[in-house]
């Protein structure tokens, strides 16, 4: 499950954290942005889409051999963030079958939105690659499994996907704080002169 995933994650894992520039899911993910604040998305049309599509620069090609090169038995890959949306299914391409997973940084769009995206398919299945998908709530989980089922007619449960070669787990991971280190930030003197500040005006 996610949770002997990630804690069992050694410091020598193999970590992939932001940047392989060369994806197109940062252009597309303006777009819908877009889509899910102008009014259903009516000001954004399909030409639009397809002309943004039409302009991006193809993934660097180089990417997932390096990966690839670099694993070690008993490593597991964690991919960080939209740029690296395809980065898992083209690692199982060169035949990694080692853990994979995968953390979006950024809301996940609903199937309304996400369906009308040119790359929806090549999109899914790359995070697919995954054998776990992370998200910051379950309202973006949902919407990611909705997807799933709307854009490639695959039958999901709650946090699981069965695929014919491996079951994919989807959940909600929130970011969380440090409490001690918050503690001892309260500690500081400027920090409480800036509480007697607040105090003071509120």
């Amino acid at each position: 499950n996610e949770n002997s995933f990630i804690h069992g994650l050694p410091w020598s894992a193999i970590t992939f954290v932001a940047g392989w520039w060369g994806i197109p899911w940062g252009p597309i993910y303006s777009i819908w942005s877009l889509i899910e604040n102008s009014a259903g998305g009516k000001d954004v049309t399909r030409e639009v889409m397809q002309a943004v599509y039409a302009s991006l620069p193809a993934p660097d090609p180089n990417l997932p051999p390096i990966i690839a090169e670099a694993v070690q038995p008993g490593d597991r890959v964690w991919v960080h963030d939209y740029q690296l949306a395809l980065v898992p299914e083209l690692l199982r391409q060169r035949g990694l079958d080692c853990p994979i997973g995968f953390f979006l940084h950024v809301p996940f769009p609903s199937a309304e939105s996400f369906r009308r995206l040119p790359l929806r398919d090549e999109l899914l299945r790359g995070l697919l690659g995954a054998d776990l998908i992370g998200f910051h709530t379950y309202e973006y989980v949902s919407q990611f499994l909705g997807c799933c089922l709307r854009v490639l007619g695959l039958e999901c449960e709650p946090e699981l996907i069965r695929l014919p070669e491996r079951d994919v787990h989807v959940a909600a991971l929130p970011v969380g704080i440090d409490p001690e280190e918050i503690r001892r930030l309260g500690t500081r003197a400027e920090i409480r002169n800036e509480l007697v500040e607040l105090e003071r005006a509120y």
